[in-house]
């Protein structure tokens, strides 16, 4: 049973046992009913008795039965009063008697004597952030902790990447991480006429047909039922037997493509994973050496019209905060790179939805913390509803795929199913340079020019890019900067600022200043560093004496009282024919 104190008053009832009064009751009638039925059963005797007076006939000879009663109906009705009483007391007395001197005695006492000397000292430093705005435009220098850095470069990405490195590996600098963004209003250049291999969106002019050599992309999405003949151009073709599984059968057609002369990888399938490029530390855009795949891999698209996710990551070196905003922007760069490669922006995931890890990923797999790993700063980009397996084939000078003689074809199938080609690549050098073709932007006009630039060849895309950002940073009047990022032109108002994140671990003080449109917005937040020193030290005696009575007392009173009553009402009814008649023929 609970503690009474802690008991509701239903609690309580229920504890009372009101259920065995009625049941009671109850039984009282039953039993009540009992006895009148033995008791008329027992007359029995009597009316079945020959009688003297009677001449030897019975009662029941002479048509008399004994009577049955039954209870007609009960009503039963019961009380309870409960009571309930807690007493509590609670009393304290505490004594307490001392004297601090060198000779004290007290009863019960405690001495204690001690000698102490405590030195220590604390230095605590955190990792702190500053920003800076730099115009696109300018050529000035940004003064760091006393040291001068010069933006130098032809263009303004240029100069920030630049300038970048170089706060980075300057021990003198203090700076450890510096993360460069820009937004720039849109430009809106166009190209007139329009031409197939040149393609714009607000910001980026793009020339396509870039690249080495030829790329093909194979699907499997089923086990075939037969053997399949692949076919890369004319006279050159491999025969492969069904595999096991969807996957085991594309492993099986890279394996002997590859056995060809030719480079093959499987991706996608249940995961969904197409491609994965890795970036240099604290750097946004990926590695040179992902271009000719970024460009092969946006003509796909293109073709097939599939749609991609982007999630970007980045080491466990550095402030988690930082690395979420860098894993951000190396997404970005991706989906903005696609787009300037004419991936049309549906099949693309908004800037909201490009999504960053930073370096959870790798926290969540128990990965070293503050340690430095190229191979976690990568971007993934994923297709978004299809889970068949595909082969990337990349061919050399002398291992060429020819889309008019590719074997099994699925160009133009890319919403259905089927093994076989879905898209082949080619790199080609367009001259575009034919009716007074340009780019304008406002009212500026920019003819083309596919003169050698860039160490690259004549009418090559790379060369028409570096060229026309060339002739858009020589036109001030045109208020537009301009760089090219291999075959892309990035197009920003002169107006429009980078932004660099600086961010240190170091506790020295760390000004910044800047000339010339470099605006610092924040300076490094004063480093913290404290220095706490305690001493004590000293003789002392203590004599404490101490008493203390605690009483506590809890006492609980619980009364119930009850009445109860019935009420019955007895109804005669004459015996059974049938219970007559079976006495008589007994007794005759």
């Amino acid at each position: 049973m609970p503690d009474i104190e802690d008991m509701t008053p239903g609690e309580i009832l229920a504890e009372a046992s009101v259920a065995d009064f009625i049941t009671s009751l109850g039984l009282g009638i039953a039993e009540a009913q009992t006895a009148l039925d033995e008791n008329s059963v027992n007359q029995i005797a009597h009316f079945v008795e020959p009688r003297d007076s009677l001449d030897g006939k019975s009662l029941l000879d002479l048509g008399l039965s004994p009577a049955f009663y039954h209870y007609q109906h009960a009503d039963i009705s019961t009380s309870l009063q409960v009571s309930l009483r807690v007493e509590k007391e609670f009393g304290l007395d505490l004594n307490l008697s001392g004297s601090f001197n060198d000779q004290s005695e007290t009863s019960d006492n405690r001495t204690e004597s001690s000698t102490e000397t405590t030195s220590r000292s604390r230095t605590s430093t955190t990792q702190r952030e500053a920003r800076i705005e730099i115009a696109m435009s300018t050529q000035g220098a940004l003064q760091v902790a006393g040291n001068n850095y010069q933006l130098e470069g032809a263009d303004p990405r240029q100069r920030i990447e630049t300038l970048a490195s170089r706060l980075r590996g300057d021990s003198n600098s203090g700076v450890e991480r510096v993360l460069p963004e820009h937004e720039c209003a849109p430009v809106n250049p166009t190209v007139n006429p329009t031409h197939s291999k040149i393609v714009t969106t607000p910001n980026t002019v793009a020339f396509l047909g870039a690249g080495t050599f030829s790329r093909a992309v194979i699907r499997i999405s089923e086990v075939p039922v037969s053997a399949e003949t692949y076919t890369l151009k004319s006279g050159t073709s491999v025969e492969v037997q069904p595999g096991a599984s969807v996957e085991a059968h594309a492993q099986a057609v890279a394996a002997a493509i590859q056995g060809l002369g030719y480079q093959t990888s499987v991706i996608g399938g249940p995961g969904r994973l197409m491609r994965t490029v890795r970036h240099d530390f604290d750097v946004v855009p990926y590695k040179a050496e992902h271009e000719d795949n970024t460009q092969n891999f946006a003509g796909f698209l293109r073709d097939t019209g599939y749609a991609v996710d982007i999630e970007g990551y980045t080491d466990r070196s550095g402030p988690a905060g930082y690395n979420l905003r860098l894993g951000k922007n190396r997404g970005l760069y991706m989906r903005e790179r696609l787009l300037a490669l004419g991936v049309p922006a549906n099949q693309l995931p908004t800037p909201d939805q490009v999504r960053s890890r930073g370096e959870q990923r790798w926290a969540d797999e128990n990965q070293p913390d503050g340690q430095r790993n190229e191979a976690h700063r990568i971007t993934e980009t994923y297709l978004r509803d299809r889970t068949d397996y595909f082969i990337i084939v990349r061919g050399d000078a002398s291992h060429e795929i020819v889309r008019s003689e590719a074997q099994p074809s699925q160009f133009g199938n890319a919403a259905g199913t089927g093994n076989g080609f879905l898209y082949v690549y080619k790199p080609e050098n367009a001259r575009l340079t034919g009716s007074d073709r340009r780019v304008d932007i406002g009212e500026h006009r920019f003819p083309l020019d596919g003169s050698p630039a860039g160490g690259q060849v004549q009418d090559a895309p790379e060369s028409y890019a570096a060229n026309l950002a060339r002739d858009i940073n020589a036109n001030s009047a045109a208020g537009v900067r301009a760089w090219a990022e291999g075959n892309v032109v990035h197009l920003c108002p002169q107006g429009a600022k980078f932004t660099l994140a600086l961010v240190t671990t170091s506790n020295r003080e760390i000004s910044l200043s800047g000339s010339e449109d470099i605006t610092v917005t924040q300076q490094f937040s004063r480093s913290e560093s404290r220095n706490l020193t305690q001493e004590r030290s000293g003789n002392r005696t203590v004599a404490v004496g101490a008493s203390l009575d605690i009483r506590y007392q809890k006492q609980f009173e619980m009364n119930v009282t009850g009445n109860s009553s019935i009420s019955a009402r007895l109804v005669a009814i004459p015996a059974p024919p049938e219970f007559l008649a079976t006495i008589k023929e007994y007794l005759s």
